[in-house]
């Protein structure tokens, strides 16, 4: 079992979620976000409920100064990771002045780099080590009214599919969860029914299930429904 997890895009949402899920576990967090008071503030929420280790590595994945920060940072290695930074954005294509890039910079590269510099290093020292990302049902599911949300996710969901077949010699496990709409701030300022949205303990449930599975028990990809009808 992985003693340090890194978990990016800890403080709020999924991430936080994932955090405490996590922490009752038992494990040692490497704590990524944008914000270093949001970080120290669910730093010292964690030890004071479940006396977890945890370290901080402020930086913004959506740039490459902030992935290289991290990829040089941490300390101890992480042996699993949560790779969870993300932008849900809508709008048509042709009204985006600024394209792809931000999309990708927050959707794609952040988790590539990150994921990357990990297996690299796992690789060097034999560790079979553990990376779930955190997609979107976007990725398998075309939404029109979120074009450039679901092309960077997609090209995530292949990404990840053609590296899992060069890690798997190297008993490296890759697990991607697709969650459908989920109730975290990407709907503020929206009417919502929270009703009919996932919960991020849900998916912080399934993180935990995946880097908890029994020895040889592999997941690769885990879709993911509120019981009734869902927005996104």
């Amino acid at each position: 079992m992985a003693t340090t997890i890194l978990i990016t895009g800890a403080s709020k949402g999924i991430g936080r979620a994932c955090a405490f899920a996590l922490g009752r576990q038992g494990y040692t967090l490497a704590l990524n976000a944008r914000s270093l008071e949001g970080l120290t503030h669910l730093q010292h929420d964690l030890h004071q409920q479940f006396g977890t280790e945890s370290m901080v590595y402020p930086a913004d994945l959506a740039t490459p100064e902030g992935r290289n920060r991290l990829c040089l940072a941490w300390n101890p290695l992480p042996e699993a990771a949560v790779l969870n930074v993300g932008n849900f954005a809508t709008g048509a294509l042709l009204d985006n002045d600024q394209g792809l890039l931000p999309q990708l910079q927050s959707n794609f590269f952040a988790a590539e780099s990150i994921a990357l510099s990990l297996i690299r290093t796992w690789k060097s020292k034999g560790i079979p080590g553990k990376i779930v990302f955190i997609n979107s049902i976007a990725s398998k599911e075309f939404r029109a009214e979120a074009p450039a949300y679901s092309l960077s996710k997609s090209l995530l969901r292949q990404w990840v599919q053609a590296l899992q077949k060069e890690v798997v010699p190297l008993g490296i496990q890759l697990c991607q969860i697709h969650p459908s709409a989920t109730h975290t701030a990407s709907w503020d300022g929206l009417e919502v029914d929270p009703a009919q949205l996932l919960k991020p303990e849900d998916v912080a449930a399934a993180v935990v299930h995946v880097l908890q599975a029994a020895k040889g028990l592999w997941h690769s990809e885990w879709v993911m429904r509120p019981g009734n009808a869902d927005y996104f």
